[in-house]
């Protein structure tokens, strides 16, 4: 699972303060979700910060890559 935060969230052009600010998300688990800390955030977060960047969920978090990698396994 690949999480586009940080791309879709520089396109905007919003720090990750205002992201936080939009989203209710806390800065800090933006944070980690963006440096890979957080290894399963909650399908709610990823709603919230989608819907803040005005984006699908499914464009969000790229499941591709977790169904190309199950097929390697």
């Amino acid at each position: 699972m690949v999480i586009r935060l940080r791309e879709f969230r520089k396109a905007k052009g919003l720090t990750q303060s205002d992201l936080s600010k939009l989203s209710g998300v806390p800065q800090s688990v933006i944070s980690d979700i963006e440096t890979g800390t957080a290894k399963n955030p909650t399908v709610t977060v990823l709603a919230k910060l989608a819907k803040a960047l005005g984006v699908t969920l499914d464009e969000l978090v790229d499941m591709e890559e977790v169904t190309t990698n199950a097929r390697v396994s």
